[in-house]
């Protein structure tokens, strides 16, 4: 349930702890990990809560479900997901090599990336141009 739910982004919620246990701050909240008894502050968490959230969370998972298979029958999402991965390599490089995420979200990252974006749609849009020209 807590993968689910923190899945659809409704698996954690901010709660203060009591001050015998070092309250004072918000601290995150695992939605269903105090169904083991794993954690002892969350009071506010009632049943109807989780009740709630998991209905949501089933409705949010099966509108995933469905938008991934439209997306498995759907060619031009093909394209679209093939452009992203091509334009996004540099980025994926820098990541793969072990670098931290200043380096490969930082401004000169982004300028590669738009670059070579840039260089792949225009070597795209030339060959089909080509192709256009060179055929009888």
């Amino acid at each position: 349930m807590q993968r689910d739910a923190n899945r659809v982004g409704l698996g954690t919620t901010y709660v203060a702890p009591p001050p015998a246990i070092g309250g004072g701050s918000y601290r995150p909240h695992q939605m269903f990990m105090d169904l083991l008894g794993q954690q002892s502050y969350s009071d506010n968490v009632t049943v109807q809560v989780r009740l709630d959230t998991l209905a949501t969370v089933e409705h949010e998972l099966d509108a995933q479900v469905n938008q991934t298979c439209r997306h498995l029958l759907n060619p031009a999402k093909w394209i679209q997901l093939a452009f992203e991965r091509i334009a996004g390599l540099p980025r994926y490089l820098l990541k793969t090599a072990g670098f931290s995420d200043n380096v490969t979200n930082s401004g000169f990252a982004r300028i590669v990336t738009v670059v070579w974006g840039f260089l792949v749609g225009a070597a795209t849009i030339a060959s089909f141009v080509l192709l256009l020209v060179t055929e009888p």
